[in-house]
């Protein structure tokens, strides 16, 4: 009995830290495998953060899994899709530093896209030691963009060296401006109020659509932080979205639902199967997505439909690749190119706004038609999400 209350303490205890939440101003932030407090710095109140290695173990023989995790100050309540992230933030480094850490950079920066359960987000941070470093070399390195959780500094630096990093004119112990526009697949940073941008990643390699903002440190940093400023872009993407990512997850509800056995189940004789409503599903997808945004399509039309042999496990992969096609080429879209107007498959003019809208009706249409064949195999509907 006194090992389980012991026991149930240290959970309590464990997750009153994971939950701590700090107020500087009107925002509220969730802290994430970082210590933290609102302090008097300067004369001003600051959010102040220092990498939690308690909470997460920092090993310099294995940074790939140690470094760019999730550390952060994560702002409660604002999601972000595009728009605009500014904050001025102030780096020094831990005296001494952790694990005697050599490289340690004072690494700080900003965190977007940060998914609910903090399992993808992207970032772009700097390294203010070397931003006026007497080596261009090491000025080169002085902004990093990754995207968490495959596509960390190292395995960049692997792929594409020098494509995400790039100099910017910083330094420790001293206020840094730090501007991000993200539009789509595309972010510039700004330093200190530039006119022109001093990085660009022109292909994000992120995996989650929208999300929450973190303020970052990693290892051997104390970080401070104001003014943060979020300006979400006015945007109809931005709700639908969320609508085609809740659909997606609606849809595979569904054919997770269904019996393997059941994925050649008709109602009738001259009736689509299970398989063949969702594949229709997915063709149309991509048909009506490529005519609303103009990007090509990547099946031929109709081509999943006529898959033979189409088990559970392709159809379920072939359906979710549809709409990771369709959330992708929504999110590329400017507000101005939502009143273009378009040709629907060479027959009806409209905007791509109401393209999309169409093809959105359709999937609901067939992901509804295929609740009466789960039915007639013996298994459960999933409940309705409407939110």
């Amino acid at each position: 009995m006194i090992l389980r209350n012991i026991t149930m303490a240290v959970l309590l205890l464990s997750s009153t830290v994971q939950a701590q939440q700090l107020t500087l101003g009107h925002q509220a932030f969730s802290l994430k495998n970082v210590t933290g407090s609102i302090i008097d710095f300067q004369g001003e109140k600051v959010l102040k953060i220092e990498r939690d290695l308690k909470a997460l173990p920092f090993d310099e023989q294995r940074l790939e899994s140690t470094v760019d995790e999730p550390t952060f100050a994560k702002l409660l309540n604002l999601p972000f899709y595009n728009g605009t992230i500014e904050v001025k933030m102030y780096s020094q480094l831990q005296n001494p530093v952790p694990n005697n850490f050599k490289q340690a950079q004072g690494f700080i920066g900003v965190y977007f896209r940060i998914a609910d359960n903090d399992s993808a987000f992207e970032s772009i941070y700097l390294r203010p030691r070397v931003g006026r470093a007497g080596n261009q070399f090491m000025r080169n390195h002085t902004v990093q963009y990754f995207a968490y959780p495959n596509n960390k500094f190292e395995t960049l630096r692997k792929k594409a060296s020098g494509k995400y990093e790039g100099s910017a004119p910083v330094a420790l112990h001293e206020w840094i401006t730090m501007r991000i526009e993200v539009q789509g697949n595309k972010a510039e940073m700004f330093i200190n109020n530039a006119p022109y941008s001093t990085f660009v990643v022109d292909s994000l390699l992120g995996t989650n659509a929208m999300g929450s903002i973190g303020l970052y440190v990693d290892i051997g940093t104390i970080g401070y932080f104001k003014d943060l400023k979020v300006t979400p872009a006015s945007n109809p993407a931005y709700s639908m979205v969320k609508d085609w990512e809740r659909a997606k997850a609606y849809t595979k509800a569904y054919l997770e639902a269904m019996p393997e056995k059941a994925y050649g189940l008709k109602p009738v004789k001259n009736m689509r199967s299970f398989a063949a409503q969702m594949l229709h599903l997915a063709d149309a997808n991509y048909g009506f997505t490529a005519a609303a945004t103009g990007q090509q399509s990547k099946v031929a039309a109709g081509a999943l439909e006529k898959m033979t042999n189409p088990t559970k496990t392709k159809v379920i992969e072939q359906v979710m690749a549809s709409y990771d096609f369709v959330i992708h080429n929504v999110q590329q879209l400017t507000a101005e190119q939502w009143a273009q107007q378009v040709q629907l498959f060479g027959q009806f003019t409209m905007s791509r706004e109401q393209a999309l809208q169409k093809c959105f009706e359709h999937q609901t249409h067939h992901r509804g038609q295929t609740t009466v064949y789960l039915r007639l195999a013996g298994a459960t509907p999933p409940p309705e999400q409407l939110f």
